[in-house]
């Protein structure tokens, strides 16, 4: 079966048995000639394409080392480079998002990758957001909002029931945290690994 995706992010679900991955399951072969393992069900999801104006967006899960991912994570750590000191910089590298907790999307127009978004699993049902972009150009047209939500109900059907998220606390963060607070995440004290830090602040939203 052909995953419907971007350039450079479409591969093929093999179902095999493979001594290098582990016993019978389903992988992602991607055109970086990488197969990434997907957890149970995985496989079963995909997202149906939405409408923001006259554009035709669609959303799937993505392979952190495809081309076009790689340098959407490079355009992302850059922008967070001039925020916060390095040691309060919490954006992941492409070699981290490719980790098998991590689900990761991209977003998609055409054959153009105009966005990304990740939540990572923690343990016990709580997962925590990361590496929400969209490429300035395509920025206030709601897409931000609705690939939000997109993740959200894709944690629920992967088996979340809390999400949690660290963004920061610099000017360049305001309406990220305007939208989260929107969407209802609440302000909360720090998750999982986090300290208190004066350029962080922490959210958390119990979904499902």
């Amino acid at each position: 079966m052909e995953l419907w995706g971007c350039a450079g992010a479409q591969g093929r679900q093999l179902e095999h048995d493979d001594p290098a991955c582990g016993s019978r399951h389903v992988c992602l072969e991607t055109r970086s000639g990488r197969a990434r393992r997907l957890k149970p069900g995985r496989h079963r999801s995909e997202i149906k394409p939405w409408h923001a104006g006259a554009m035709d967006i669609r959303m799937i899960e993505a392979d952190p080392f495809a081309e076009s991912m790689q340098r959407m994570v490079r355009e992302h750590l850059a922008d967070m480079a001039p925020t916060a000191p390095e040691e309060s910089r919490h954006a992941m590298a492409s070699s981290a998002l490719a980790d098998e907790g991590v689900s990761m999307f991209q977003v998609c127009v055409g054959e153009t990758v105009i966005g990304m978004g990740a939540f990572k699993d923690l343990g016990g049902q709580v997962a925590e957001l990361k590496s929400m972009r969209v490429s300035p150009e395509f920025r206030g047209r709601g897409i931000g909002r609705r690939l939000l939500d997109e993740l959200i109900n894709t944690a629920v059907q992967r088996g979340f029931s809390l999400l949690c998220l660290e963004t920061g606390t610099h000017g360049y963060f305001t309406a990220a945290r305007a939208m989260y607070e929107a969407a209802g995440f609440t302000q909360c004290p720090p998750f999982g690994d986090y300290q208190l830090d004066d350029n962080s602040v922490y959210y958390r939203r119990a979904i499902g």
